[in-house]
């Protein structure tokens, strides 16, 4: 129960701690009974098995705090998680608090890698800070800054590798009047199928006024377990739940008049389709590809000078040849990768 020792460690204390056990076949359930009998901040709810979006649901109606963050269960948080992103949500009078993460292996020790991380993260300063002292004094507050609605939503669209934002809801707390809303906005909560957090995450940062962004992994997100859903992904089951959420998203971001942020996402989600062709191709799923390429050409081909040629500093002129190609045939898209992947890759590395 790695994952729970993290949260009952947390260095804030003041914590309502609720335990989705969703249908666990395992004997976790049980477990975590038992933590409960020993921490009067533990609370268990059992349910059938539902899935994710619908655990998450359960947790957020049964909540009593005012500020909500969530945890999956095969991962774990660093001891200051929560209390750094709670205080720099008060002292910023912000709606959101997000934070960078680490990928660890399962067999991961956590007071290791989390020793090791802090070095260097640890630093004087506000939400606006840029400037550190060297120091690796853990009273002391990692590097943050804010963000407006605009600046969060196109950190998330474009996946920004400095302001690494995701559309998971892990490496984020919010306020509880996000999904509690008492102005008659739309009543948010996370669908049953998987990637539920495609969609959900662009509608409450959109909610935002301000978020603050913590430039500190304290979140660790295992990776390679067997067992994940992320693990399961084949083009198949992207074909019929993450591409369609994509596409609502999409959707979204126009009804909130962003359809020039939609037209980037749709470059974004551009250069993810064709990476899952080739890996579709390369695993000889043939129908499924099929499937995929005729979603591409009919998604793409009308609107491809309006995704591509927007001057947004994103989009790239190398992807945007290789959309290009793909949309004339794919065949000429998979030579062109091949020749690169071969011949061109291999000599830039010289």
């Amino acid at each position: 129960m790695r994952c729970l020792d993290s949260v009952t460690a947390q260095t804030y204390t003041d914590l309502d701690i609720i335990i989705i056990d969703d249908g666990s076949t395992d004997g976790s359930g049980e477990l975590c009974d038992d933590y409960a009998s020993k921490d009067e901040r533990i609370r268990v709810i059992h349910q059938i098995n539902a899935g994710l979006g619908p655990a998450r649901n359960t947790g957020i109606d049964a909540a009593k705090g005012e500020v909500l963050a969530f945890v999956d269960g095969d991962d774990w948080i660093f001891p200051q998680m929560i209390g750094t992103m709670v205080d720099a949500l008060t002292q910023n009078d912000a709606q959101m608090a997000i934070c960078r993460y680490l990928q660890v292996g399962d067999g991961d020790d956590p007071e290791e890698v989390t020793g090791r991380s802090e070095k260097g993260v640890w630093m004087t300063g506000d939400a606006n800070s840029d400037a550190s002292d060297g120091t690796e004094d853990q009273g002391r507050k990692p590097r943050s800054r804010l963000l407006t609605r605009d600046e969060a939503l196109y950190a998330l669209v474009v996946e920004d590798e400095a302001t690494v934002i995701q559309n998971a809801a892990w490496n984020k707390i919010y306020r509880r009047e996000f999904f509690f809303p008492e102005d008659g906005s739309e009543i948010l909560r996370y669908p049953a199928h998987r990637y539920e957090d495609i969609v959900i995450t662009a509608k409450l940062i959109a909610r935002c006024e301000r978020a603050v962004y913590i430039d500190a992994p304290l979140y660790a997100y295992v990776t390679d377990r067997g067992g994940s859903i992320m693990n399961k992904s084949r083009l198949e089951g992207l074909l019929r739940e993450q591409i369609p959420s994509y596409w609502e998203r999409d959707e979204f971001l126009c009804s909130i008049d962003r359809k020039d942020l939609a037209d980037v996402h749709d470059y974004i989600v551009g250069k993810k389709l064709l990476e899952l062709h080739t890996a579709g191709r390369r695993n000889g799923e043939k129908n499924a590809v099929r499937e995929l390429d005729d979603i591409i050409r009919s998604r793409y081909k009308d609107r491809f000078s309006k995704i591509y040629d927007s001057g947004d500093p994103v989009v790239d002129s190398h992807h945007r040849l290789r959309m290009r190609l793909f949309l004339i045939h794919p065949a000429l898209y998979d030579a062109f990768t091949a020749v690169n992947e071969k011949l061109i890759l291999p000599l830039r590395k010289l």
